[in-house]
């Protein structure tokens, strides 16, 4: 994966601020957002994709810090990336979680 791969924004075909799914679903992109909602959505959905990055507890930072630590660790997740994943970044962990995300099965007495 480079860098930056193909960047470009995703809009909603409505035009509304949010990422429209589809389109990076067919675009083999990735969503890189700070909002746990896409997570929650493509686990309600059983989605195995599109991967979505999540940077998470870096309120505050220059988008150009946010830009240094999510490259710092896009060779550790690229392949999971690539799978198709949930991965949060914070300033100093990684949490990956493979798509589909799978309900949990209850442990019955």
């Amino acid at each position: 994966m480079s860098r930056c791969g193909s960047c470009a924004g995703l809009r909603a075909t409505d035009g509304a601020r949010r990422p429209d799914h589809g389109a990076a679903r067919t675009q083999d992109r990735v969503v890189i957002s700070a909002d746990t909602d896409f997570g929650t959505l493509l686990a309600r959905q059983a989605a195995t994709s599109p991967s979505v990055l999540l940077v998470r507890r870096l309120v505050g930072r220059r988008v150009a810090e946010m830009g240094g630590i999510i490259l710092a660790d896009l060779d550790v997740v690229a392949e999971d990336l690539k799978a198709g994943a949930i991965v949060v970044v914070t300033e100093d962990s990684i949490r990956i979680r493979r798509l589909p995300v799978l309900p949990r099965r209850a442990v019955g007495f």
